[in-house]
């Protein structure tokens, strides 16, 4: 059976919600166009309602396993990590993307949604992270791509894990409009 958009009903339309995939809505609601998906973002009351509730019990974030890894391989605070990812807003708009971000885990360099939700992933594991902003960028946000007090989600892959050499003081930074974006918060 065709999908059809939710905010008019042409079908096989392009675009997935961001949201339903991230809330773990299956099979997650299709769009057309930023006026449909106007009209399906209505229609998030309460299945991603109650993640955004489970995100905020959570200290501010949740993970969603799209692709099961290796549970026996975490990275523990202070290993450096690979990464694949894609930062994008509630509107699906993508404000970041890395193929393979290195950096130093679980030692307070990245914001809170990441340094904490990434220790609990397995290598090889690929998963879908909503932060609220309280576990993200705060109430500031990080102008102009990051609004203020909002609420991200990142698809992830964690590519690889190791342990820092001893003179490893600093995580490496991607750049984000010549600033970092997973390193800095507020």
């Amino acid at each position: 059976m065709a999908s059809r958009c939710l905010g008019c009903g042409t079908a096989n339309p392009e675009q997935q919600c961001p949201t339903c995939r991230s809330a773990g809505i299956n099979p997650p609601g299709r769009f057309c166009g930023q006026e449909c998906f106007k009209a399906h973002w209505k229609s998030h009351k309460t299945d991603v309602h109650k993640k955004f509730d489970l995100a905020k019990a959570n200290k501010g974030w949740v993970l969603t396993t799209t692709t099961k890894g290796d549970d026996t391989q975490k990275p523990k605070p202070g290993q450096i990590i690979t990464m694949g990812y894609r930062g994008y807003l509630l509107n699906g708009n993508t404000f970041d993307a890395n193929e393979n971000f290195e950096t130093l885990i679980g030692v307070g360099q990245l914001i809170q949604g990441w340094d904490e939700g990434v220790l609990e992933m397995g290598l090889g594991e690929k998963a879908t992270m909503l932060c609220t902003s309280d576990a993200g960028y705060g109430a500031y946000g990080y102008p102009p791509e990051i609004p203020p007090a909002a609420t991200l989600l990142f698809d992830l892959e964690l590519k690889s894990i190791k342990d820092a050499p001893q003179s490893h003081s600093h995580g490496h930074s991607h750049s984000h409009g010549g600033q970092p974006c997973t390193g800095h918060s507020h």
